[in-house]
């Protein structure tokens, strides 16, 4: 159940730690992922293979409303007219991007082998987070409102405020419309459910409490310590998926459940009808960081998104 993993991001990076920590100080983790894909069963291929197809279809859509925007501006005679042709395309080519990179994700779920491997490392100081994660780079700043997306590759970079990012998740349900009833429920994580068991095991040196939550998405079972506190960063947390939540008030209540959950998670271990995905912290530092890292590189052009997005 990925809803809560894109919720506990904060809380996961402030996981596994083997020695105390002052809660003020700078954070760096190195994240590991393992993915286990179901291969068989020929029902679930279908309708992996159904959810693609929806996300193609929806991609060229888009595809075909941006050629169209791009044609009335051609022709646009008014510069109030061509000021807002160029907001709208500017907001279709993110919103695009967004498709692009989320069709690109699933396609890539389904080629994984088993026991696929995935390294992020994570920084946190003060209000920024940092996601460092290939050929990709994320950087949240809430002091400045802000979401960057590094390319190093091609020394570019883009940037989106949270307002921006509203009106682009707006758009999408817009683009999208409502899907119908009998798919509504799968495509929305809801009704989420947290039961905390007497399960009590040592993992990663600490003490753990078991939790299971569950929704129509799939299953979490995460363990928790209460070892370690870390107020400010389940602070810092809990505002940033309030600010990527926030498009979405039914979304919001829901996670509103999660914040239950007593203790930092050590490890969760998530799991859908097609896949498995174990989700821990293998090193972590608390040297103080370098300001730099939650800034543009000298060097790097700004551009329009292509096909990635800022991390959620």
């Amino acid at each position: 159940m990925k809803i809560f993993k894109a919720f506990v991001v904060p809380w996961v990076v402030t996981s596994v730690v083997l020695f105390p920590i002052a809660a003020s100080g700078d954070l760096t983790l190195v994240q590991e992922l393992t993915f286990s894909i179901e291969q068989s069963g020929g029902v679930k291929k279908a309708e992996l293979e159904e959810q693609e197809d929806e996300a193609t279809g929806t991609l060229q859509d888009l595809e075909e409303e941006l050629k169209d925007l791009k044609v009335k501006l051609s022709t646009a005679k008014s510069n109030v007219q061509k000021k807002r042709l160029h907001r709208d395309i500017e907001e279709l080519e993110q919103l695009i991007a967004q498709r692009k990179q989320d069709l690109a994700d699933s396609q890539s779920l389904n080629v994984q082998s088993e026991g696929h491997k995935e390294q992020v490392t994570i920084y946190l100081s003060g209000n920024r987070l940092r996601f460092d994660a290939g050929e990709i780079i994320s950087i949240v700043d809430l002091d400045k409102n802000r979401l960057l997306n590094l390319m190093p590759e091609s020394k570019t970079y883009y940037e989106m405020t949270f307002e921006e990012w509203d009106k682009m998740q707006k758009r999408m349900e817009e683009v999208m419309g409502k899907p119908p009833a009998d798919k509504q429920r799968k495509l929305t994580p809801k009704d989420i459910q947290v039961v905390h068991t007497e399960n009590r095991q040592k993992v990663n040196g600490f003490e753990c409490e078991q939790y299971i939550i569950t929704d129509q998405m799939g299953s979490d079972e995460v363990w928790v310590t209460k070892d370690v506190e870390f107020k400010e960063y389940n602070a810092l947390m809990k505002k940033y998926s309030n600010l990527m939540m926030r498009a979405n008030p039914d979304m919001q209540r829901e996670l509103e459940k999660l914040q239950t959950i007593e203790g930092i998670p050590v490890k969760i271990i998530s799991k859908s009808p097609y896949s498995t995905e174990i989700t821990e912290v293998k090193r972590i530092s608390t040297d103080k960081l370098d300001p730099a890292l939650f800034q543009v590189p000298q060097g790097f052009q700004k551009s329009r998104p292509e096909t990635k997005t800022i991390r959620k």
